[in-house]
């Protein structure tokens, strides 16, 4: 590419030990190297050469070795690429600069925030699912007629009128 950083990898270092936790997330989170890596592919970036370039640029402006403000300018002299495309990917740039580290246990996915540990979820929901059959049942009327003796006789016994007063055996 036409010009290379003049920021050196012991800077990197240095700013990198200073770094905030999103900064760290940002500059070396799988998820993070997703999202950057779609946004590459977005503006057809994928190339080595330039997709090293714009890693290494974002990288320097997490670190806040590089100034956001000069991204278009930046991006068109190291990516080789006219100041309109610079311009349209620096709003996608500053998009995925602005992402913020999920919470404890939670990754990235380009689509929202997913749960690391499924198994957690999955055993909490078992866990609330036994909690809840665990409760007794609602005592119903049908309940009661299952599990009750009831009389049972037939509608001739009921008519004889010899049998409706003599106990049955």
């Amino acid at each position: 590419m036409t010009e290379k950083s003049t920021i050196t990898n012991e800077q990197r270092d240095q700013a990198y030990l200073t770094a905030t936790k999103n900064q760290v997330f940002l500059y070396e989170s799988p998820e993070s190297g997703r999202l950057l890596w779609a946004l590459a592919a977005k503006h057809s970036l994928t190339e080595p050469k330039k997709y090293t370039a714009l890693s290494v640029l974002a990288g320097d402006i997490i670190l806040n070795l590089e100034k956001q403000s000069n991204l278009p300018t930046l991006l068109a002299q190291r990516l080789e690429i006219s100041q309109e495309r610079a311009v349209s990917i620096t709003g996608d740039l500053i998009d995925y600069l602005s992402t913020t580290a999920p919470a404890e246990g939670l990754t990235l996915t380009g689509e929202g925030t997913t749960n690391e540990s499924d198994s957690t979820l999955e055993s909490e929901i078992a866990e609330t699912e036994a909690a809840l059959n665990a409760i007794p049942q609602m005592r119903t009327m049908v309940q009661d007629a299952k599990e009750s003796k009831t009389h049972t006789t037939s509608q001739s016994d009921l008519l004889n009128k010899q049998n409706r007063w003599t106990p049955k055996k």
